[in-house]
């Protein structure tokens, strides 16, 4: 491996440590037959956010929600950072074939398009 390599690896373990301190969560409203997820934004993993009180069409306020981490976007998370990494070590090879740039380059176009869905995820509050 050569120092870009290095650096490549080295950069995309400090975003999967990033991603896995401070994850994603979502507020939980389990209304009867009614459910409902709420995006509750990134927060350090050990301070989870406070849960909010979920409204219903009753007058008097309604449970608290639950507070769990979503597990979607922090999948997609991990996928995208994979994979960008994998294109990126095979296209900064030193000793590059045809098959790894071509293979490299369609990781990294994969990886760009995961990363429009992460931020798509992440505008919608999914």
């Amino acid at each position: 491996m050569n120092n870009k390599q290095w650096t490549v690896l080295i950069v995309a373990a400090a975003f999967f440590c990033l991603s896995e301190v401070i994850p994603p969560w979502l507020h939980k409203c389990d209304l009867g037959s009614w459910n409902s997820l709420d995006s509750a934004g990134y927060h350090y993993l050990m301070k989870p956010p406070a849960a909010k009180v979920c409204m219903s069409s009753d007058p008097l306020p309604g449970p608290l929600s639950d507070v769990l981490k979503n597990s979607a976007r922090l999948n997609v998370q991990r996928i995208v950072v994979g994979v960008l990494m994998a294109g990126l070590l095979l296209i900064l090879r030193n000793r590059r074939t045809n098959l790894s740039a071509i293979t490299g380059f369609l990781a990294v176009c994969i990886g760009v398009v995961g990363l429009l869905l992460l931020g798509l995820m992440i505008r919608l509050g999914i």
